[in-house]
């Protein structure tokens, strides 16, 4: 259910931490955010028709060919065979849709690592009570309460991104991302040994001049 309800426009879902799921209790909820209450309702039905087959098929189960499981089973899990975080745990908001060429490095390090995250934007000077809002409501969408705000170099999405996935990796719970930050940071380090070794070999003007 979880999954569906963040494939849906707009919805977020706070799950409550249960262990011991059964019929009739109650295990998180799902919000849905826009500006049309009729395009709400829509977004919700779906969600609502779902739910319903659910229990249905909680009170009257049918077995699952074994084929289809084990390929839901796999589709949750990543490149390295972890299992995937679910829900955006890195929200990345821009001022405009010009920025969005700054913004690129930044998504590009959260899609390798493999963390879920969402864009979107907000202007502080022209839309300003969009912004509170997208504020208030980040953790109610999946990102932690209690993140100290830090500040990055100006037109540098890729440090933002890197300091937001290092927060993520000092949890336990998130060890196939301390995994994966590790073997960036490695080859982060490498990459620079090289070109050093490079440029000190062929000259400042002979290393610049290869692009």
């Amino acid at each position: 259910m979880a999954e569906h309800a963040l494939a849906v426009p707009g919805a977020s879902i706070h799950l409550y931490g249960k262990r011991d799921a059964r019929p009739g209790r109650k295990m998180g909820h799902v919000t849905v955010v826009t500006d049309d209450m009729n395009e709400a309702a829509s977004r919700m039905a779906t969600l609502i028709n779902l739910a319903d087959l659910i229990k249905r098929e909680s009170i009257n189960p049918q077995p699952e060919p074994p084929h289809i499981e084990a390929r839901q089973k796999d589709s949750r899990r990543g490149r390295d065979g972890s299992i995937r975080l679910q829900g955006p745990l890195v929200a990345l908001t821009m001022g405009s849709k010009s920025d969005s060429s700054v913004l690129a490095s930044g998504v590009k390090l959260l899609e390798q690592l493999e963390i879920p995250f969402t864009v979107t934007i907000t202007s502080a000077h022209r839309t300003p009570e969009k912004m509170m809002t997208f504020a208030k409501e980040a953790a109610d969408k999946g990102i932690k309460r209690g993140c100290p705000v830090a500040t990055v170099a100006i037109n540098n999405s890729i440090n933002a991104a890197q300091l937001a996935v290092r927060i993520l990796a000092t949890s336990d719970v998130n060890a196939a991302v301390r995994e994966r930050l590790k073997r960036h940071l490695e080859d982060q380090t490498r990459t620079v040994l090289e070109d050093s070794v490079k440029m000190e070999r062929l000259g400042f003007e002979a290393f610049c001049s290869q692009g």
